[in-house]
């Protein structure tokens, strides 16, 4: 059986962001979908809310399933946001999917770190073409030209990004990571080296009885970019030994 992929884009970019990984996970005859979230990508004009969240990745999951070949198990990916929103939906839906990969997003929700990225889309949503100049310009310092492509040009969530902020204060990613992984889902928790959002990557190993944990040395948040090859092989042992 050939495994399936379900990738879950973060904040403000869209499916166009796995382009790396995508492009490995074909080359292996891997079938991989790339979701977007409301408000994001195909999905700009769609208001997001968790349960909107929810139902994209679901429906996601549902066009994996559907792919052409070998039926096989289905594994969600998602990076930030993405790991959030998948965190939440595998809480919600234990049985849905066959693994996690929750990627960036080991950490609870904190008010202060809200407040700052709901600040900074509410601040670029007031810019010429809301921002799109800034993002560019950090992102291709930060990760590179090729890097920037990928993350920006599937579509960005500016509009929306604030009501994803709110809807993600809401979760509670520990008790979802824990019923899941209590319902035999096989988790696993991958972090940037540098990544903020890591600071409680151990609480969340310890909720999820069962899941491992990886760090990529050297990465920062936006890891699937900043280091592709590394995740690449990580989502390609996943694949052989799921």
């Amino acid at each position: 059986m050939v495994v399936r992929f379900v990738l879950v884009h973060g904040l403000r970019t869209s499916h166009s962001m796995w382009r790396p990984q995508l492009d490995v996970l074909t080359d292996a005859g891997i079938p991989a979908v790339s979701v977007d979230l409301p408000g994001h990508g195909l999905r700009l004009t769609t208001s997001f809310t968790m349960d909107a969240a929810v139902d994209a990745i679901r429906e996601g999951v549902a066009d994996a399933r559907a792919a052409d070949g070998e039926a096989g198990p289905v594994v969600l990916v998602g990076l930030s946001l993405g790991g959030f929103t998948s965190m939440e939906t595998v809480g919600r839906h234990p049985d849905l999917v066959d693994g996690l990969v929750a990627i960036g997003c080991s950490t609870r929700p904190n008010r202060l770190g809200l407040a700052f990225y709901r600040n900074w889309s509410v601040a670029l949503s007031r810019l010429p073409n809301q921002g799109l100049v800034i993002d560019e310009v950090t992102t291709r310092l930060a990760l590179g030209r090729q890097a920037a492509v990928d993350m920006l040009s599937g579509g960005r969530g500016i509009a929306e990004s604030a009501a994803a902020v709110s809807a993600v204060a809401d979760l509670r990613p520990l008790e979802s990571v824990a019923r899941a992984a209590d319902a035999g889902l096989p988790i696993w928790f991958v972090n940037g080296q540098l990544d903020q959002f890591r600071l409680e990557e151990h609480r969340f190993v310890a909720a999820a009885r069962g899941s491992q944990l990886t760090v990529v040395p050297g990465a920062t948040h936006m890891v699937n970019l900043a280091k592709p090859a590394a995740v690449s092989r990580i989502l390609l042992s996943i694949a052989e030994n799921c």
